[in-house]
């Protein structure tokens, strides 16, 4: 127990190791602060603040079988993984950069316009 715990905690630590530099590269300074913590707040709020509730009433459910919450976490790693492969790739972006408030308006129109097509 004590090794598979060790395990996936060291898998934790590649995940904290890599938040921050990403947030870093992902949002221009005047932006930066606002932008990471909104991101980061609001998938703590998503997913960390109602994966107890709800493990509860799949444990209730299930009549106390752990599968179905065993596989409600790998659908959020599936997730994770998939916004990590479909993610803009930030290396070598200029960290010092400060975009104006039309530029950062006219990238998100575009990137949702982009999305949509």
């Amino acid at each position: 127990m004590l090794a598979g715990m060790g395990l996936l905690l060291g898998f934790t630590q590649y995940q904290s190791g890599i938040q921050p530099v990403y947030f870093a590269e992902a949002f221009p300074t005047n932006v930066r602060y606002s932008g990471s913590a909104l991101s980061y707040t609001a998938a703590n709020l998503l997913a960390g603040a109602t994966l107890p509730a709800l493990a509860v009433w799949l444990l209730r459910t299930f009549e106390g079988s752990p599968w179905s919450i065993v596989g409600i976490v790998a659908l959020w790693n599936i997730v994770s993984l998939t916004m990590v492969i479909i993610g803009p790739e930030t290396r070598g972006n200029d960290l010092n950069r400060v975009d104006s408030v039309s530029a950062v308006a006219a990238d998100h129109a575009v990137s949702q316009h982009s999305r949509a097509a």
